[in-house]
């Protein structure tokens, strides 16, 4: 059966989702997770996509990123995980695959939907029992969120999330804040709102993008003058 096409159009918002081969893990110390941090820097400002959250679990990683006006999601992904692939092999004597197969990737609806996958992706640390609140967890963008310096700090773009909680700044990270913690209290699962298998989002947000995506396309498609 052939893999449906990755929709694509500038200014779309996607979770993107890669595990290790085999499930095992990608990260093997903090160096790791600091090496895949200075490339995922790297690739955000080579490809202009701005980058709206992540979580680096031991055998996977959550983005929520925004591609730019010129290149299509596979082009920063690609690039990042083949640069770690190659850190990983060299620093470790490997050879072979680091991820496993074909990343994940679920176009998202920048409104309440981007806002509960934040939470998701915030809250993949406690919700795996690696700690009881995620700012105790150090590779997540959760605290550029709220205020905390941390690794990684400053790689994220907050306030778009931010300003959907309130118009006023001196409120949104303690609103953020609150809004992650009452996650835990009513446990949502967002993988089973996923729409085709590419979509969190409302059903109007699939046409539209579906539309746009093709629009894309047909302006990147050489003409036979």
């Amino acid at each position: 059966m052939p893999r449906p096409p990755r929709l694509w159009f500038p200014g779309a918002w996607y979770h993107i989702m890669a595990r290790g081969n085999n499930k095992e893990a990608i990260f093997f110390a903090d160096r790791d997770y600091r090496k895949y941090l200075q490339l995922l820097s790297e690739t955000v400002q080579r490809y202009e996509c701005p980058l709206h959250a992540y979580v680096l679990m031991t055998n996977h990683v959550h983005l929520m990123i925004e591609t730019g006006s010129r290149h299509p999601i596979w082009k920063p992904v690609h690039l990042l995980h083949t640069a770690y692939t190659s850190y990983v092999n060299h620093a470790y004597g490997r050879v072979g695959h680091v991820f496993q197969g074909r990343y994940r990737s679920i176009l998202v609806e920048r409104d309440v939907y981007a806002l509960e996958l934040g939470r998701y992706i915030h809250l993949n640390p406690v919700r795996a029992h690696l700690v009881t609140e995620p700012s105790e967890y150090p590779w997540s963008s959760y605290h550029a969120y709220v205020g905390l310096e941390r690794e990684g700090h400053g790689l994220v773009t907050t306030h778009q999330l931010l300003g959907m909680l309130s118009p006023q700044p001196s409120l949104q990270r303690e609103r953020y804040r609150q809004f992650t913690l009452e996650g835990l209290a009513a446990p949502r699962d967002l993988m089973r709102e996923v729409t085709d298998s590419q979509f969190l989002a409302s059903p109007a947000f699939v046409e539209q993008a579906w539309g746009q995506a093709q629009g894309q396309a047909r302006c990147l498609t050489p003409r036979a003058d």
